[in-house]
């Protein structure tokens, strides 16, 4: 069973302190340095050069990842190379010197919108590749210098304005020195149409262009200044201001396409006992209203006028849209100063929170990750005083990440995922979302405990099941985790659950998901988490404190007031718990984290021993135990953070045929041994199988994949030829009728 921590006569720990407090740091070099020697770009054909010391003490400054590597960042899958290209430019042409960069892509992983448009800027004014021998040196020049500002700026050294305005900061003080005060307006006017326009039309951005022009005389009027607008190249516009001609080009770019031929399609149905027939459409499995008219003749003949047709698509958006339901703005911080107003360094956070590593979006400027360093530390902090156990223990066993602006999907302001156990706030929203995030791992780390697939919350145990040899009643301990801590994370779904005033959490997160084709607000998962902020909130309010970062939820007036614009006869569908539904969820959150205790260990690590009884005929808990601690004092390389197990065999798999026996398991995703001591006759046994376990199964993962696939493949197709294997293959296949042949070549091997 998992135990509470607390020196009490069990086991195991439900938190437990993760990794080594003395972390060493791996500071990264950062990746595609730039030259910091290369002239840059001053305005279109002019340059300055910026000096190297200055960009080298700024680069000197940045703060990299550290920790473990957090395999899957977006940095590991769209690389800034990728982003900006490499080739022999006297033997390319644009698109392949300069390639188009994913502006779509680059925007969901944290670049922010004025540097977009700076990048689309830097591209469009290059040109196409000339054919002329004399104008190619130049040309060349050209793609080289605006490609190294573009690895700046979006390498997070360079922000736009820093840039644009010459850099009066952190080393920039020439960037681009030269330029009047009114080209500066003009091209801070230009980055701006970045924040007016959707990622799919930057690469359209940078066909235009704003210039700050002075005529002498102009239609009549001397010496007047005005800003043109030119697409192309070719300019065919006049305005007062850089403002306006920014506002122009953001019209242009949002006008839209061209109908598309034929009109959108809707569902026309009649519900049962009503005459009106309903025009609408199903999404998932609910339908949505749109209107309703007196036939189906009135139906066609709405549904074929294209503006009555068009009203229906904005309306039909309108209704599935949901509110945010974060507050859009946040409060400054109230609570405890845990950092003495200083800035905190990578050593510091690692020390306090054993996080397994801290990880930043190529993209997240140096300002923003000491930043988000900071408020990470701040909200931490709060979050361990409220839940009232050590910081160390939110690292659930050190085996939690946390990215900032790195792993970022589209649509979601931050996200846990539980197969790399990383939370990850996006650069431009994520803040408000960290209490939300930490509980689903929380959730997680509970699932992995039960030895499930899946998050605690949605766990429902079995009543019967496979132990000591036969299919028996299970009790509850013949699971990992204790009962207490079960039923206080089912108590917390089911008060979700509970109608207060004829509503619920629950009732109204159904209404929510029927705008969407598959369910979210009303998951497990989900209503937990959500009730997790409330209780955060509330917690932190009783202290008089307030912490935005850690937890930012709308309230519950304005939810309704935003949910009324589309929706003015529908009851309230707010997706938190609200105030007359906040005791029984306080009470419920005291309950569980009254029952999960925390303890620290020697070096931060404990075994993960359940309370299982042993049969009578098989070694017991405690000699199994004693077995693998020689074996690991042995083989010094087969520890590694492994995890350990003494467990019953119905834990490790609750589907298994009746008449198979098992004797352990190893698991990789885990790093976790599991050994059923009771169907062990003897020491000897057990060691045969700790060997089997660790040297042949785990042992076998340290192999690349690309040897492992070929040994795996090898054995699949020589074993039944082979009169050495043939025999261990065929019995193997006894034991694992319903194994596939590569779990067959694996534990051959083993």
């Amino acid at each position: 069973m998992i135990d509470d921590l607390d020196g009490s006569n069990r086991d195991t720990e439900a938190f437990k302190l993760g990794g080594d407090a003395n972390l060493q740091m791996d500071l990264l070099a950062p990746e595609n340095a730039p030259d910091p020697t290369l002239a840059t770009p001053n305005t279109i054909g002019e340059t300055s050069t910026l000096k190297g010391t200055k960009l080298a003490q700024k680069l000197e400054k940045k703060i990299e990842d550290f920790g473990e590597i957090l395999e899957g960042a977006a940095k590991h899958k769209y690389t800034l190379n990728e982003a900006l290209g490499t080739s022999t430019l006297a033997t390319q042409k644009l698109s392949e010197a300069f390639p188009q960069p994913d502006y779509a892509k680059l925007a969901a992983e944290g670049v922010g919108v004025e540097e977009l448009a700076l990048v689309s800027l830097l591209r469009g004014e290059i040109g196409p590749k000339p054919r002329r021998q004399h104008k190619l040196s130049r040309w060349i020049e050209k793609v080289d210098q605006n490609k190294q500002v573009a690895g700046w700026v979006l390498g997070g050294d360079l922000s736009a304005r820093e840039y644009i305005s010459g850099g009066q900061s952190d080393g920039f003080e020439e960037a681009r020195s030269t330029l009047s005060s009114q080209d500066v307006e003009a091209m801070l006017a230009f980055v701006s149409v970045g924040s007016t326009i959707s990622a799919d039309q930057l690469k359209h951005l940078g066909e235009y262009k704003i210039d700050h022009q002075f005529y002498q005389l102009f239609k009549g009027e001397k010496n007047k200044h005005k800003y043109t607008v030119s697409v192309k190249g070719e300019r065919y516009n006049y305005f007062d201001t850089a403002q306006e001609a920014a506002e122009h080009i953001t019209g242009r770019l949002s006008e839209p396409a061209p109908p598309k031929a034929g009109l959108a399609k809707f569902d026309v149905y009649m519900m049962r006992g009503e005459k009106d027939v309903i025009i609408g459409k199903k999404v998932g499995r609910n339908y949505i209203d749109l209107a309703r008219v007196v036939d189906g003749k009135a139906a066609k003949a709405l549904l074929a006028d294209p503006i009555e047709n068009a009203k229906l698509v904005e309306l039909l958006k309108n209704k599935k849209a949901v509110s945010d339901h974060r507050r859009l703005s946040h409060n400054p911080r109230v609570g405890k100063d845990y950092r003495s107003g200083s800035n905190i360094t990578p050593e510091e956070f690692a020390t306090a929170f054993v996080l397994r590593g801290v990880q930043f979006g190529s993209w997240v400027s140096t300002a923003k990750r000491q930043d988000d360093i900071n408020n990470a530390w701040d909200g931490l902090h709060d979050l361990s005083e409220v839940l009232k156990i050590p910081t160390a223990s939110l690292s659930l066993n050190g085996e939690l990440g946390l990215a900032f602006g790195a792993r970022g999907r589209s649509g979601a302001a931050a996200h846990y995922e539980p197969g790399e156990r990383v939370i990850n706030l996006t650069k431009k929203n994520g803040s408000g979302s960290l209490a939300h995030e930490w509980f689903h791992a929380l959730d997680d780390y509970f699932g992995r405990e039960e030895n499930i697939a899946d998050y605690i919350t949605n766990h429902e145990r079995k009543t019967r099941g496979y132990k000591g040899g036969q299919w028996t009643q299970l009790s509850d301990d013949d699971f990992a985790v204790r009962a207490e801590v079960f039923k206080a994370f089912k108590n917390i779904v089911e008060t979700a659950g509970e109608k207060t005033n004829e509503s619920s959490l629950l009732k109204r997160s159904v209404e929510l998901d029927k705008r969407r084709p598959k369910n979210y607000w009303a998951k497990n998962i989900e209503l937990a988490a959500r009730s997790f902020e409330a209780y955060v909130v509330e917690k932190l309010k009783m202290e008089g404190y307030e912490s935005d970062y850690l937890v930012s939820v709308v309230s519950k007036e304005d939810w309704d007031q935003s949910e009324k614009i589309g929706r003015p006869d529908e009851a309230s569908t707010y997706p938190y718990p609200t105030e007359e539904e906040m005791p029984k969820v306080i009470a419920a959150f005291d309950h569980l984290f009254d029952t999960i205790n925390v303890s620290e260990a020697e070096n931060n690590k404990l075994y993960r021993v359940s309370h299982v009884e042993t049969s009578e005929d098989g070694i017991s808990a405690q000699e199994a135990m004693i077995a693998v601690e020689k074996f690991l004092s042995e083989f010094k390389g087969a520890d590694g953070g492994l995890n350990i197990r003494i467990c019953s065999e119905y834990q490790i798999a609750q589907e298994q045929a009746e008449g198979e026996k098992i004797l352990g398991s190893f698991t990789k995703a885990t790093n976790t041994l599991e050994i059923v001591a009771e169907n062990h006759r003897s020491s000897e046994e057990l060691l045969a199988t700790i060997r089997h376990e660790l040297i042949g199964h785990k042992g076998f993962e340290l192999l690349g994949e690309a040897r492992k696939n070929q040994v795996i493949q090898d054995i699949v197709a020589n074993a039944e030829l082979s009169p050495t294997l043939s025999p261990i293959w065929e019995s193997i296949k006894e034991s694992y009728p319903r194994a596939g042949k590569e779990m067959l070549a694996k534990e051959l091997i083993a």
